[in-house]
């Protein structure tokens, strides 16, 4: 009978394997394989998966890392933005401002009147006699 071994399985199928060699074979070589040798093979994945774990760690301090940067950026330019406002040669009408993509004041239009709500006429009621 053939056994499916899925990569769920394959680390307590090998504990079943190593566990059953070594009792009741513990000499043989099997497929050029000693006990040991396959012992040594079968911690790989475990080795492999810290190696994995390790890499998540890292990436999610380095997301962190990357946010951190991002929000101080984000603040620096915030401070630049309003330094140029600030400055009596520069402030918000100037090539400088506009430059950086914000519109000038010159060209900003004045807001136009609030659009009125429609008004829902109510439905006429029947009269019942």
């Amino acid at each position: 009978m053939a056994t499916i071994l899925k990569a769920s399985t394959v680390a307590e199928r090998s504990k079943e394997f190593i566990s059953a060699w070594r009792q009741f074979a513990p000499d043989l070589q099997l497929a050029g394989r000693t006990l040991a040798e396959f012992e040594t093979e079968s911690q790989l994945p475990k080795e492999s998966e810290r190696d994995v774990y390790a890499a998540k760690t890292h990436y999610k301090g380095a997301i962190a890392t990357r946010n951190q940067a991002t929000e101080q950026v984000k603040q620096s330019l915030l401070k630049l933005t309003h330094a140029v406002l600030a400055d009596p040669d520069l402030g918000n009408n100037c090539a400088f401002y506009r430059a950086l993509g914000f519109t000038v004041q010159s060209e900003r239009k004045r807001p136009g009147p609030k659009p009125k709500r429609a008004v829902i006429a109510a439905a006429p009621v029947a009269e019942t006699l």
